[in-house]
C-alpha cells in the first residue's frame, strides 16, 4: 500500500467540524476490509473522520498516461462529491484494486504510477493506493489471528500460514 500526505490540508473547516475518508474499491467487501485496517492502524483518524464508500468499481490496472489521469480524475471527483453529500471535508481517499497477478515488476509499476497520480490529484489530504496482488483476502493472510474479526466464519488453515501472500492465487477460494 502506498500512502502519501500533502501539505496544506487535512483538518476540517470550522463550519463543517468533521471530515470523511472516502474508500473506493471493486466491491463492498474490499472497502469493509480497508475500513477495518484504517480503524485498527489509525484509530485517531477513524475517531475523527467518517469512513464512507463510493459504489463505482475501480478499474485502473490497465490504464496508463492520459487514460490513468482521466480515470483517477473521475474517481477523485466522485470522492469530492461524496464529501459534499456528507457535508464534510474530504480528509483522505483510499483507492483499492485487486490486480489478479503476482507481486512483480508490473505490480511495482502500477503501484508507483497509480499512487503518484492519486497523490497529484489530491493535494492537501491523505491518499493511499491499496493494491492486492491477487485479492484483498491475501492481505488478511498476513494477520491470521485477526482474520476472524473481519470474516468471523472463516479460519486461516495452517497450510496458508507463513506464505508469501503475493503468490497465493485465489486466496478467497483457498480460504473458503
Amino acid at each position: 500500500m502506498t500512502a502519501t500526505r500533502r501539505q496544506g490540508g487535512g483538518r476540517p473547516s470550522p463550519a463543517r467540524q468533521r471530515g470523511v475518508v472516502v474508500l473506493a474499491g471493486e466491491d463492498q467487501n474490499d472497502c469493509e476490509i480497508l475500513a477495518s485496517l484504517i480503524r485498527a492502524h489509525r484509530p485517531d483518524l477513524a475517531a475523527t473522520a467518517k469512513l464512507v464508500r463510493i459504489n463505482d468499481p475501480v478499474r485502473l490496472r490497465r490504464k496508463t498516461g492520459p487514460d490513468l489521469a482521466a480515470a483517477m480524475k473521475a474517481l477523485v471527483g466522485k470522492a469530492r462529491a461524496k464529501a459534499l453529500q456528507q457535508r464534510a471535508d474530504l480528509l483522505g481517499f483510499v483507492v483499492h484494486e485487486d490486480l489478479d497477478g503476482y507481486a512483480d515488476a508490473r505490480y511495482d509499476r502500477i503501484r508507483a504510477t497509480g499512487g503518484a497520480e492519486l497523490a497529484r490529484q489530491c493535494p492537501g489530504m491523505w491518499t493511499a493506493l491499496a493494491l492486492a496482488a491477487w485479492e484483498t483476502e491475501g492481505w488478511l493472510l498476513l494477520f491470521p489471528d485477526a482474520f476472524p474479526h473481519v470474516r468471523p466464519n472463516w479460519k486461516v488453515p495452517d497450510r496458508l500460514r507463513d506464505r508469501d501472500t503475493g503468490r497465493v492465487k485465489d486466496a478467497k477460494e483457498e480460504l473458503k
